[in-house]
């Protein structure tokens, strides 16, 4: 009998491995979880069926985020389809890596197909087949990823064009931190024309929310953005020089 393994064992998951066992196969969930140390899995049959068996033969379905398949780095040599699902999502969060992080996800997940000489295939599902880091991700061309994200950097100014230093501020409400931010732009403003360094902000966070308080940032650009930003901070702000996210 064919022997399948689901990935997953939230509601997409279960769904998954119920079709599979209506179909005849037998079927284990895999089930991951993150914790402090990294990402593990567990294992256990869907209803009755035996454990998965490296068995010629068997099929493997995953259904796991990205994110969580490349922390575990799971080497299954039977894995012969690895497929993708809305695989351009990390490319709209407001972060200039976000292409380079969606290149290194998808490049890391589609490694786990074709681990053995069976081959394999990968299937990216996204609404943006155009965009440069998808169509590197699937012709595994590193150096064309690596050409047209350094040309539309260079034109938009971000490193390595361009130096960043990020402040952050951790408030009790929108108000105070907004009214906060608002003060240290016009307290940089000069300096920074002087300096040609370009502020952003202040606005909220992507994340906006930590422990209760409010996130607010204020992002400087330039050849030396360190140079501008002031050294007695209120109390609640913080400086990051060169931030490896904007999240």
């Amino acid at each position: 009998m064919t022997r399948a393994a689901v990935v997953g064992a939230g509601h997409n998951g279960l769904v998954a491995a119920a079709m599979l066992a209506r179909a005849g196969l037998d079927v284990t969930v895999l089930e991951a979880r993150r914790h402090v140390g990294g990402a593990c899995v567990t294992e256990r049959p869907f209803a009755s069926a035996p454990a998965l068996g490296a068995s010629t033969g068997a099929y493997l379905l995953g259904l796991m985020p990205p994110e969580v398949m490349e922390d575990l780095g799971l080497d299954l040599p039977l894995v012969t389809l690895v497929g993708v699902i809305s695989a351009d999502t990390g490319l709209h969060v407001p972060d200039y890596r976000s292409a380079e992080r969606t290149f290194q996800v998808l490049s890391q997940v589609a490694g786990r197909a074709g681990r053995s000489l069976l081959g394999g295939q990968v299937i990216l599902q996204t609404f943006h087949p155009e965009h440069h880091a998808i169509r590197a991700a699937a012709a595994h061309d590193y150096a064309g990823f690596y050409r047209a994200e350094l040309e539309q950097r260079r034109e938009l100014g971000y490193p390595p064009y361009s130096r960043l230093v990020r402040l952050v501020g951790l408030r009790p409400g929108d108000t105070l931190a907004e009214r906060e931010g608002i003060a240290l732009v016009k307290r940089m403003r000069a300096a920074a024309s002087e300096a040609g360094v370009d502020i952003s902000g202040p606005v909220p966070c992507f994340y906006s929310r930590r422990r209760g308080l409010a996130r607010w940032q204020i992002l400087l650009r330039g050849p030396n953005p360190a140079a501008v930003a002031p050294i007695d901070l209120p109390d609640g702000w913080s400086i990051d020089v060169d931030p490896v996210s904007l999240l």
